[in-house]
């Protein structure tokens, strides 16, 4: 049984019993659109509660909308989950492993195809799973599609764990910070904080009773006030700079021990041990900590802590910029308080009070090893993340990142082009998980703010030259002023952006940070109301270290057919034609390109009177003046009149559910090629249409 997957833990992440959620709801609606299913889920597997929870579905029929869980009788996941391996299942009533399973007529599940989703630890607790109600043979495509995606669910589930660990976090650590105030105003010890010229800038109620000064009379004053004489002592007076706080701050060593003699204002004589050391960190040369103990009445010292915590009141409660600040805004003072802890520590001489001093110390030890433990986990922007040297395949970055946001820019109306320049060498060393993180942060980014006409990424960078990514928008753009404040975080270019696209602000400024660490560079130039281009430069060298090959959604055919082909393409994009044009650029075809629907009825009706007609025709659906269908109507009426032989067409087009394929056929389409385009695919399906023809 999976230890994970006990219904404590799983309520522990929010895994169960949860009201539709859209951060998974996502993933299931866009697998359903990219692979053609009727169904596709989430599932959780629960043994406790002998069931799986569907996390996330979408077209499951009632009541299993509804109660979105089957008993685990039904379940294929559990054995994706138990087997810890996808599963395809072709038709599950001939299939030995699933034959008997309920679901396949209560549920109708006759095509499986799924692969596990996992916790943190590498545990898998269930799968991301598609299903058709009829017999289907699933591709490596297909499989290559699911598993990516169930690798972001992954993801998010373990961020979603991650989140709560950080707020487990913060709560730990202001427990603490509470507690080691309290201590610092409960212990038999003087301590005080001294800046770089002897003012004293903190001072517990003790050192109030060492040096005879109320804590209003202290606060300010610096380290040799004339209402204090101090001498050693056999009475001599003791020059400034030989007093512990001098010295320490002069020579950044500690002073163990220095006994001196002290003369109160009230006129009181005592007689003082005091510790000096100088603070590390982003505070060294700049302030003292002392520990005064009053040995006159022998007072045993203990403990003393400077402040916890630095001042956190602006710390933002969004994970990111918190765990981004965190190294800065909870080591610096951690490392005071761990070395004020090590002077009363090594100041104390009664076991029970030094065994106090210890307890401090390693109770700072101990938040300092959390706070290591999840920025390593999480590799945030906090000046410790490390970067991957592996070796890639540039084209298993670029494909899974263009269908998944071509989903979220045609859903605004937007045309989402991923063009890489011929020559640019495809295997390369570097870190492709941050190059896909800096890749999806600035498109999301283009996509958000740019309300009409395209999105453009275009990746050049011959043998022997860094890797260079274009990407540009027609958004609302920025001005010089918004522009200098682009890599912020949590600033978008006005007040007014946020309330209108929403976000953080913080994807430009996590993508520079990455750049820079990935020793490269990044610029942005941008107008309002002309759009904004961003440019990312990485040095991310060629290889020749064998490559383990990502599946594919179809081997390249051979070319050879389409030489002096005569192709007619139509796509009123701009760039989607520069797209189809380079895919066929290297096949001997002749390219005739238009802008629009009419266009291509005058340019076949051109190539007839030419004696040269086109061998074959790619047709976008949605056009200006005169759309992909109607076009194709025109054509094929010209065809009929003259007796002609019909020319295989293919629908080149975004739109690709069933019915509007469907449509498509109808009107007298061959084939119907779905865009983002892949070149293995458009060169298949064209081959296909030739032949099939011939």
């Amino acid at each position: 049984m999976l230890s994970a997957s006990t219904g404590t833990h799983l309520h522990a992440r929010a895994l169960l019993d949860t009201l539709s959620e859209a951060e998974f709801d996502n993933f299931t609606v866009l697998v359903s659109r990219l692979m053609n299913v009727p169904v596709a889920i989430i599932s959780i597997i629960d043994y406790d509660g002998d069931r799986q929870f569907f996390k996330s579905q979408c077209g499951l029929a009632l009541p299993w909308s509804e109660t979105r869980q089957t008993p685990l009788s039904h379940s294929f996941c559990r054995i994706v989950a138990e087997s810890n391996a996808p599963m395809r299942v072709s038709d599950a009533r001939t299939d030995d492993r699933v034959k008997n399973n309920p679901a396949i007529t209560a549920l109708g599940v006759i095509a499986y195809l799924g692969t596990p989703i996992y916790v943190a630890d590498g545990t898998p607790i269930g799968s991301f799973c598609a299903i058709d109600s009829v017999p289907r043979e699933w591709t490596k495509g297909d499989l290559d599609t699911l598993t990516r995606l169930a690798q972001a669910i992954s993801q998010q589930i373990k961020s979603r764990v991650l989140l709560g660990e950080m707020n487990t976090l913060r709560e730990q650590m202001r427990l603490e910070r509470d507690w080691l105030a309290s201590v610092l105003q409960t212990v038999p010890v003087g301590v005080l904080s001294m800046d770089g010229t002897g003012q004293i800038r903190l001072a517990n109620d003790a050192s109030c009773k060492v040096l005879g000064l109320s804590a209003r009379e202290l606060v300010n004053c610096r380290f040799n006030d004339a209402r204090w004489r101090v001498e050693s002592l056999d009475g001599q007076e003791i020059p400034e700079d030989e007093l512990p706080f001098a010295v320490a701050l002069r020579e950044q060593k500690p002073v163990r021990d220095y006994c001196h003699v002290i003369h109160w204002p009230d006129g009181s004589r005592r007689v003082l041990s005091v510790n000096a050391s100088p603070l590390a960190g982003d505070y060294q040369g700049s302030a003292v900590v002392l520990s005064a103990q009053d040995i006159t009445d022998e007072y045993a010292a203990t403990l003393q802590l400077e402040e916890a915590l630095h001042k956190a009141n602006d710390v933002s409660r969004a994970k990111s910029t918190f765990l981004a600040n965190m190294s800065h805004e909870i080591r610096t003072p951690l490392n005071g308080v761990l070395g004020m802890a090590e002077i009363l520590e090594n100041t104390l001489n009664q076991p029970s009070k030094k065994r106090m001093a210890g307890i401090i110390r390693q109770s700072g030890e101990t938040l300092l090893s959390v706070l290591n433990s999840i920025l390593d986990m999480s590799k945030i922007e906090a000046g410790k993340l490390t970067i991957e040297d592996v070796p890639f395949t540039l084209s298993d970055v670029l494909a899974p990142i263009e269908a998944l946001h071509t989903v979220s820019a045609e859903e605004k109306g937007l045309h989402l082009s991923v063009l890489t320049k011929i020559g640019v060498p495809q295997k390369r060393h570097g870190d492709p998980f941050r190059l896909t993180q800096i890749l999806n942060n600035l498109l999301s980014n283009a996509i958000k703010f740019t309300a009409t006409g395209e999105v453009t990424v275009v990746v050049s960078g011959p043998r022997g030259h860094p890797l260079t990514i274009d990407v540009k928008d027609t958004g609302v753009g920025m001005t010089e002023e918004e522009l200098s404040r682009a890599f912020n975080s949590f600033e978008q270019a006005d007040g007014s952006m946020t309330r209108r696209f929403g976000g953080t602000g913080l994807g430009l400024s996590i993508v520079r940070e990455l750049v820079l660490l990935m020793g490269g560079q990044i610029s942005i130039d941008s107008h309002p109301g002309q759009g904004t281009h961003v440019r990312v430069t990485l040095p991310m060298p060629e290889t020749s270290d064998e490559i383990e090959p990502a599946p594919v959604l179809q081997a390249a055919p051979n070319t050879l057919f389409l030489n002096d082909r005569r192709i007619l393409i139509a796509d009123d994009n701009e760039t989607n034609r520069l797209v189809l044009s380079a895919m066929l650029k290297e096949t001997n075809v002749k390219l005739t390109l238009c802008a629009d629907g009419k266009q291509a009825v005058e340019a076949y009706e051109q190539s007839l009177r030419n004696g040269k007609p086109f061998d074959m025709l790619l047709l976008d659906i949605t056009m200006p003046r005169m759309d992909g269908l109607e076009a194709l109507a025109e054509i094929k009426r010209m065809e009929r009149a003259q007796g002609l032989n019909p020319v295989p067409s293919i629908a080149v087009t975004a739109n690709a559910i069933p019915s509007q394929v469907a449509r498509y056929l109808d009107c007298g389409f061959d084939s119907h090629l779905a865009k983002p385009i892949r070149r293995p695919a458009l060169l298949s399906v064209i081959e296909a249409c030739l032949f099939c023809r011939n």
